[in-house]
């Protein structure tokens, strides 16, 4: 059964890469409303599964609050010092872009090992509890590879390129549920990794994706393609609870 979870969460993942490369040429649309998904991923999972897992192992909240503000800053200054030349900025625009798409696509692929994680304990509680928990973290991934795609469409890569990272994402994912599965990891150090990350994937939605898609056209259309990104997350989590 955990094998299908897998194959399920491959699927999927490559479902919302291959959307994304079907509607490319609606790519300032796609920022908008994959901005959208992203924060609300941060609103409404990540920030309240930080706090949970911080109370429940006694976590002082303004602790982890430091470090997703660590991780926001630490790819700030990666993407200002690191990924561009101060220099030559303008020489260097295209090569920064793909930089930052690929940074921003290994972070989302680093949160679907979390979400791995997750499968693999529903595992280890329950058969039928992880077979409902991958079934949820299966369409939770179509928004996953949808993301991938499209930080990777605008900074100008190739499908060559969309494919490997969807595959990779898909890869770490797998190892996710394998850790989770097999493995007790000490839930401490967890949530201070899910923390860093969390202000690392905020920081491509608030600061990368959403000021490109406005800069593109400014639209009221684009509002409400981050507002829907929004809602369609936010029905997610309520209607899956993942």
């Amino acid at each position: 059964m955990i094998y299908l979870a897998i194959v399920s969460i491959i699927i999927a993942t490559f479902l919302g890469g291959f959307l994304a490369l079907k509607l490319k040429r609606r790519l300032g649309i796609l920022m908008a409303f994959s901005a959208g998904l992203l924060l609300s991923l941060f609103f409404f999972e990540l920030l309240p599964e930080i706090k949970n897992s911080g109370d429940e192992f006694g976590l002082s909240f303004q602790n982890l609050a430091a470090v997703i503000a660590l991780g926001f800053l630490a790819f700030h200054l990666l993407e200002k010092f690191i990924l561009i030349d101060p220099a030559h900025e303008e020489d260097c625009r295209s090569k920064k872009h793909q930089s930052v798409g690929n940074w921003g696509a290994t972070g989302l692929s680093l949160h679907g090992f979390f979400d791995g994680l997750i499968v693999g304990a529903g595992f280890q509680a329950d058969i039928l509890i992880g077979l409902f928990v991958a079934l949820a973290v299966a369409l939770h991934k179509i928004t996953d590879g949808l993301n991938i795609s499209v930080w990777l469409l605008k900074n100008k890569e190739n499908e060559k390129k969309i494919f490997f990272w969807l595959g990779l994402n898909s890869l770490i994912s797998a190892v996710g549920v394998f850790f989770g599965w097999f493995i007790a990891l000490p839930s401490q150090i967890l949530v201070y990794f899910l923390a860093f990350f969390a202000g690392f994937l905020l920081y491509i939605g608030a600061s990368d994706l959403l000021p490109e898609a406005h800069r593109e056209k400014n639209s009221w259309v684009l509002v409400l393609a981050t507002i829907i990104g929004f809602v369609v997350f936010f029905a997610l989590e309520k209607f899956l609870a993942v």
